[in-house]
Order: C-alpha cells, then sequence, then structure tokens
C-alpha cells in the first residue's frame, strides 16, 4: 500500500488508533490556521510526497528539506509559503 502520511492516519484514526494531532493545509494560511489550532509546541510542517527522503530533500525555491520545526504559527505560514506550489527533488 502507497500511501501518502496524512491519508495513513485518517486511516488509522477512523480505526481507532491514537495518532498526533495533525492537519492538512492546501495554503500558507490554512497550515497558519491549523497551527493557530494545535495546542502543541514545536509544530512540525511535513511536505507530502509519495517518495522516500523528504526531510534531506532540497525544494526548487532553494528551502532544504521537506520537514521543519516551527515554534510558531507565523514560522509554519512562512516556510509553507516556500514548500507549498513549490517542487521538493530527493534522491528517490
Amino acid at each position: 500500500m502507497n500511501l501518502l502520511e496524512y491519508a495513513a492516519k485518517e486511516l488509522l484514526v477512523k480505526e481507532g488508533v491514537p495518532v498526533a494531532q495533525y492537519g492538512v493545509a492546501e495554503t500558507p494560511e490554512a497550515a497558519f490556521d491549523i497551527a493557530c489550532k494545535l495546542a502543541k509546541r514545536p509544530l512540525v510542517l511535513k511536505a507530502q510526497i509519495a517518495a522516500g527522503g523528504r526531510g534531506k530533500g532540497r525544494f526548487l525555491s532553494g528551502l532544504e528539506g521537506g520537514v521543519k520545526i516551527c515554534q510558531s504559527p507565523e514560522e509554519v505560514k512562512q516556510i509553507a509559503q516556500r514548500m507549498i506550489g513549490s517542487i521538493l527533488v530527493t534522491a528517490q
């Protein structure tokens, strides 16, 4: 089975398996809103791609890595602006 992380989490939640709080954003503004609603810090922002090595990848926007630890919703929005709509190149 080949699923993106968020899709796998949705299946696990549906079956009653506890998972960490998460949200899926298609815009930087949506990422900001989700980050504001999550009560935990730090926040982890992850690119959703169907390939391994996203943490070591590089976006064509110049951003290094598809997994970022953020300390505030504002930082989530700033990094999401560089992730969303950009291509992430990985070793795969």
